[in-house]
C-alpha cells in the first residue's frame, strides 16, 4: 500500500471516529461483490416515484437481496440544489461524499431523486447542472407537478426559497414513503422546522 493510500485512510478513520483496521473491515463487509451485484440484477424492478428524462433506468427498489440472503433496505433519498451541485462539480469538497450515495443507489442499496425545480433554481448558479443530473442513470428527476405547487406556494409564504420549496415536497411523506424520504444538503439550516429530514 501507498503512504499515500495509508495516510488517507488514517485521515478517514480518524474522521469517522475509527481505526483503519475498522474502516477496512466496514468496506469489506459492506461493498458487494460481483456476485452479490448480479444477483441484485435478477432481482424484478419495481416502479418508484419521479417521471421524465432522468428516470430511464432508475426504477424504484423497496430492498435488495445479497447473495447470501441478507436484505438490505434501499435508502431513499433527495438531492437537493446544493448536493447536486456538489455531485456536479469534482473539485467540490463535498463532490465524494454525495457521488457514495450514487455509488449506493447504483448496487440498489438506495433510491436518489432530484426535484426539477431546485435544480433549476441550481442551474441558474451552476449553468449545466441539471443536463448533467438529468443524464445520470441512477437520479430519477421528480417532476413539479400540480401537489408540489400547492406545497411550494405555502413554503414560499413562509420566507423559504424556490431552490428548496421542491425538494421539501419531495422529501415529505407519502404513501409509497411513510417515514418520507432522507434529504441531503449542505445548507440543513435552510430546512429548519419543514417537517423533512435533512443531513450534511
Amino acid at each position: 500500500m501507498s503512504v499515500l493510500a495509508r495516510d488517507r485512510l488514517a485521515q478517514l478513520a480518524a474522521e469517522h471516529g475509527t481505526t483503519i483496521r475498522n474502516l477496512v473491515e466496514e468496506l469489506a463487509r459492506d461493498t458487494p461483490t460481483r456476485a452479490e451485484y448480479a444477483a441484485r440484477a435478477e432481482l424484478p424492478q419495481r416502479g418508484g416515484r419521479g417521471e421524465g428524462p432522468g428516470a430511464a433506468g432508475a426504477s424504484g427498489r423497496g430492498a435488495a437481496r445479497l447473495a447470501v440472503g441478507r436484505v438490505v433496505a434501499a435508502i431513499p433519498v433527495v438531492l437537493d440544489h446544493t448536493s447536486a451541485t456538489a455531485l456536479y462539480d469534482p473539485k467540490d469538497p463535498f463532490n465524494e461524499a454525495v457521488a457514495a450515495f450514487y455509488v449506493q443507489a447504483s448496487g440498489g442499496l438506495g433510491d436518489l431523486s432530484a426535484p426539477a425545480l431546485s435544480l433549476t433554481a441550481g442551474d441558474a448558479e451552476r449553468p449545466g447542472l441539471l443536463s448533467h443530473i438529468k443524464r445520470l442513470r441512477f437520479i430519477r428527476i421528480e417532476a413539479f407537478d400540480t401537489d408540489a405547487a400547492v406545497t411550494a406556494t405555502g413554503l414560499l409564504r413562509f420566507g423559504h426559497s424556490w431552490a428548496a420549496v421542491h425538494a421539501i415536497h419531495a422529501a415529505r411523506s407519502s404513501a409509497a414513503h411513510p417515514a418520507g424520504w432522507f434529504l441531503l444538503t449542505l445548507t440543513p439550516k435552510a430546512y429548519a422546522g419543514t417537517g423533512v429530514h435533512p443531513g450534511q
